[in-house]
């Protein structure tokens, strides 16, 4: 018989999830709980310690992965200025003639696509971070720290945040 269209408001069935999965655990507070804590989906479920190390090692590379990309576009749109200021220069243009610098629709394109996968997962690790659970808060700031280390942590730069947007 095929419990899945069932109501959950028969009485004695309070609170139970007829999939046998368990319900999530979504807190509202900072808590350090980790029983069947869904991170952002409901199939990354947390149920033991060890699902919660594993979870808290890919936040935490996800975090890092974040910084390595937001190096990646910075050096990749300091080439590309590079390379358009020096072939404004072969060319006999003047600093005051450049002005702005035009980018090829390719270009473009690639620029978007790096802004865009930056904002999607800056979003990601935001709703990681709204688990409230302090494991992950953890792993996003470590991760974040660690990535900045070895990413960004050569040059100094006036901002220095990893913001939503």
């Amino acid at each position: 018989m095929d419990h899945s269209l069932m109501g959950h408001d028969m009485p004695g069935h309070e609170g139970h999830d007829m999939s046998g999965h368990g319900e999530c655990s979504m807190q509202m507070v900072f808590n350090w709980d980790y029983e069947n804590l869904c991170v952002v989906f409901r199939w990354w479920r947390i149920t033991s310690f060890s699902t919660l190390l594993i979870s808290f090692v890919l936040v935490f590379a996800l975090t890092a992965s974040y910084e390595m990309l937001r190096d990646y576009t910075r050096n990749w749109e300091r080439k590309v200025q590079l390379s358009l200021q020096n072939r404004s220069r072969d060319r006999g243009i003047t600093e005051d003639e450049r002005g702005f610098v035009f980018l090829t629709p390719p270009q473009k394109v690639k620029r978007a696509v790096l802004y865009a996968t930056q904002v999607f997962v800056s979003f990601f690790l935001m709703l990681v971070f709204m688990t409230y659970n302090g494991y992950l808060i953890i792993a996003t700031v470590l991760g974040a720290g660690f990535g900045f280390y070895l990413f960004g942590g050569d040059r100094m730069s006036a901002v220095k945040s990893m913001a939503c947007h």
